[in-house]
This record gives structure tokens, sequence and C-alpha cells, in this order.
């Protein structure tokens, strides 16, 4: 019997969106509400260029109206002006090869599987993109690069979470029931309906859980009882920002508003690559599978500033997109797409 081999079951353009589609059914995010595709970001991506200007008409200001009357007197007309926010591509690459797969390809379905673990990396992979893009906004916010130029418009934390006073955390610094409230009442206030899903570690999610704090409703066409709090969707995984606070741990939860972050993506001019050397393992021969993408997660209201790439690297690296001169908020607290809540469990 001939020997099936990598190539044998794998057509680019039909692997391609397999992984794809893989790749959105594996991530926490993807599918969540928070990512919106945006069909100018695609085109964007399609395009030239490093960075992308995003324009968006800012709010008109809230004066009063003025009552009519017999009068020369000219009313005073609002100004109605465009902002700029900018979006960056980015790029990433995956490979694998055959000594990672092998025992795989004995299966019934070769190109599923395949395409399932790849699709699975991928999903997980832009998970840890789109958290680094949310720890720089944070990072950002907390260096006051922001229109308000104060670091906690859009910063809660509960208690004295923070504060690293060197005890051990009390019931008023920890996620409760009054947490969204009392973090929604200092930033966005009458904006916060905008607000229906929240990302957290895992440590606070089960916290929630024993105290009964967490119910589940189904979501979708499929009715898939997905976990809630106080109404709002919850994400939770490990990969969520946590940080030393003297004898605690800080763990940063992050609120999103509905489509927060726009979401482009266009094939690269050789989305997938398959090499076989023949004469390694032996002679029995290796076969790698070399996977790429280029996409956008665009945080609404933010402006990437574009700071130096990694050495002979085109585009920004995780560690780039979650340092606090990355970003600049143009838009005001209100109009903010993340609210971020600290607490100590």
């Amino acid at each position: 019997m001939a020997l099936t081999q990598v190539g044998d079951v794998i057509v680019p353009d039909i692997f391609t969106d397999y992984l794809q589609l893989e790749s959105a059914l594996n991530s926490r995010f993807l599918g969540s509400g928070i990512v919106a595709t945006d069909a100018l970001l695609n085109n964007l991506i399609r395009g030239g260029g490093a960075t992308f200007d995003v324009p968006f008409w800012n709010a008109i200001p809230q004066g009063d109206s003025t009552p009519g009357g017999d009068t020369t007197t000219a009313i005073t007309a609002q100004k109605v002006t465009a902002g700029k926010q900018i979006g960056v591509r980015l790029e990433r690459n995956a490979a694998w090869q055959a000594a990672d797969i092998v025992s795989i390809l004995a299966g019934d379905d070769p190109l599923g599987v395949i395409s399932r673990q790849g699709g699975r990396y991928w999903g997980l992979d832009q998970d840890k993109v789109l958290i680094a893009v949310a720890k720089g906004i944070l990072a950002a916010e907390a260096a006051s690069r922001n229109p308000e130029t104060s670091a906690t418009e859009v910063i809660w934390q509960e208690g004295t979470a923070g504060d690293a006073l060197g005890t051990a955390p009390s019931a008023t610094d920890l996620f409760s029931e009054n947490t969204i409230p009392n973090a929604f009442a200092a930033t966005v206030g009458d904006a916060s309906d905008a607000f229906d899903t929240i990302a957290m570690h895992s440590i606070v999610y089960h916290s929630l859980t024993k105290q009964n704090l967490i119910t589940f409703r189904p979501f979708g066409e499929q009715n898939i009882e997905l976990p809630t709090f106080l109404g709002k969707r919850v994400i939770f995984t490990d990969a969520m920002p946590t940080a030393a606070d003297n004898a605690r741990t800080l763990y940063t939860s992050v609120m999103f508003r509905s489509g927060a972050i726009g979401y482009g993506e266009a094939p690269m001019t050789m989305p997938l690559e398959i090499e076989r050397e023949a004469l390694q393992g032996n002679g029995a021969g290796i076969s790698t599978i070399v996977s790429r993408r280029q996409f956008m997660f665009h945080p609404g209201g933010y402006r990437w500033d574009s700071p130096a790439n990694a050495a002979n690297q085109s585009t920004p690296n995780n560690t780039i997109l979650q340092t606090s001169t990355s970003w600049t908020r143009v838009v005001e607290t209100k109009l903010a797409s993340m609210i971020f809540i600290q607490t100590n469990g």
C-alpha cells in the first residue's frame, strides 16, 4: 500500500479555508462578539503599507439647543469634525514538521485532523495577539496616553487592589457583584450598556463560581450554554494579565464594548507551503507545512504610534504590541472600547 504523504492530502486553497474556520472555532475571542470583521480593514490589509488610517467622526458637542425668536442674532453652528485612528498590519508564520504529525496521518481523515490541529494553534495564537493588544492599551492608559491625561479614566481598582499593602486581600479587594457597577460608575457612566463581555483570569472566574455568581444561558442558534456574570458574557483564560502586588497577585479583567476590536485579514502571497526533504529521516523523508497569515486587530478609539519593530521582523511582535508607547487613545472616555478592572482575586 502506498504511503500517504502530507502533500497528497493538502490542497493549499482548501486547507487555508479549513484552517481559518478551525482557527475561529478554537479562539475564545473571535466568536464572542468582541471581535467584528470589518470590510474596510480587509481592504486595507489587501493593500500595501505597515500602518493604515482608520477615519471616524467625532461626537457632536452636546450643547443646549436654542429657542427661536424675532431677532437678527444667528445661531452658532456646532462643528462636525473627523478624527483618525491608526491600525497596524500583523504578520504571523508557523511551521510544523512531519515528525509532529506523522501519527495523525494514519487517521481516516488526515486533512481534517491536520486542519484541526493547525486551526487550534492559530486560534490560541490569535487570542495571545489580541490579549497583547489589550495589555498594550492597559499600559498606555496607565501612562496617561489619552485625551484626559489621567491614568484612571478607564482603569478601576477594587478596594485596595494595586496598593501593595503587603497584607492578605480582604473581601473588598476581590471581584464581587459590586465590582462592575463600581467600575462603570467611575469610568463610562451612562455609556455602560454598550459593554457586554468581560474577559478574566481563571482564578477570578472560579472565585465567582464559588460565590454562585456565574450563571449560564444559551447563545447562538445551537443554544450552547456559556457563562455570564450580571448578564455579561464571560471569557476566562490564564493568558489574562497578572502582576505582583507585594504579597498579593493583581488580576486585570477587561470589559469589552460589543465589537470593540475591528478585524481584517487578507491572504498572503503564499499562505501555505509544503516542503519535503527526501533525504532526511535516514531517507524516510520529512515534510514541513508552513502556514502564513496577515491580519489586523484594531482596538476601537486608539492610534498605533509606530514604535520600532524587533530586529529582523517586519511587523510588531506581541512584546511590542503590549508596550505602553505603542498606543494612544484618541476618543473620550465614554467612547473607549475597553474598561480595565483590577482586583486581588
